[in-house]
């Protein structure tokens, strides 16, 4: 590099020096120039399902993450976190984030976070509150299988550590057991279930050695009376008959 290439190297920014000849003479200011590092993101599915391609990034640079592309039957999304149980750096979806990695070509990996779906569950135990059944309505056994699963349905509700197929699984069996509820009256007492006869009030009727009230035939009684009728009539004609004779 010639004396004037260096000295227009220290006064024009815009000019890159590379190489600075032997035999140089003279000042040169010469200014660091910088590229920001590269880096990428990797997305973990960490027990999901889907693709998710990795993000590029460049350092210095607030960028928001991808939108989250991944499922998992029973769970739902909550963010992103540096480790798989959750125990590192926590994101939300599509939160701006910098600088995650600072040395050049770098990466790091997000996992996915879940959180076990209880909404169907927690919907039917709900509803089961608001239908206020009484057992008094419904068979023992029935009722006993009915109370168990929702207990069951209870104690997963309030069990932050439940998985996908506890809560599956509870559900299903308080759909069995309501759908199996067998009545035990209607709601004028009478029986169509099995139950205790103490603890329901039976409707009454003739038992089979009891003689039923007999009553007489429609046309029994209509043939009395067409004889009874007979009769007066053949009775006033005599009767008249005799008083004309008398004359």
């Amino acid at each position: 590099m010639s004396e004037d290439t260096a000295q227009r190297a220290g006064t024009d920014p815009g000019e890159i020096v590379q190489e600075i000849q032997s035999g140089t003479t003279g000042n040169l200011m010469l200014s660091a120039q910088w590229e920001a590092n590269q880096y990428s993101i990797n997305f973990d599915s960490n027990g999901g399902s889907g693709e998710l391609a990795p993000q590029q990034m460049t350092y210095d640079l607030a960028t928001n993450l991808s939108e989250n592309k991944f499922t998992r039957s029973g769970y739902t999304f909550l963010g992103w976190n540096t480790q798989a149980a959750g125990t590192g750096t926590s994101y939300s979806d599509k939160q701006e984030v910098e600088n995650l990695v600072a040395e050049s070509n770098g990466s790091i990996t997000l996992f996915a976070q879940w959180e076990t779906n209880k909404s169907a569950l927690e919907d039917l135990v709900n509803k089961e509150k608001e239908n206020q059944r009484d057992k008094e309505d419904y068979t023992e056994e029935s009722w006993k299988n009915y109370e168990e699963a929702l207990a069951q349905a209870k104690k997963v509700l309030a069990d932050d550590q439940a998985t996908a197929e506890q809560t599956a699984t509870a559900l299903e069996e308080l759909k069995t057991a309501i759908a199996n509820l067998e009545l035990l009256k209607t709601s004028d007492g009478q029986i169509i279930g099995t139950a205790n006869d103490s603890a329901t009030t039976r409707k009454s009727y003739p038992s089979a050695g009891t003689k039923a009230k007999s009553f007489p035939q429609t046309g029994m009684i209509a043939g009395s009376g067409l004889m009874i009728v007979g009769i007066a009539v053949v009775g006033a004609a005599l009767a008249g008959w005799k008083k004309r004779k008398g004359k």
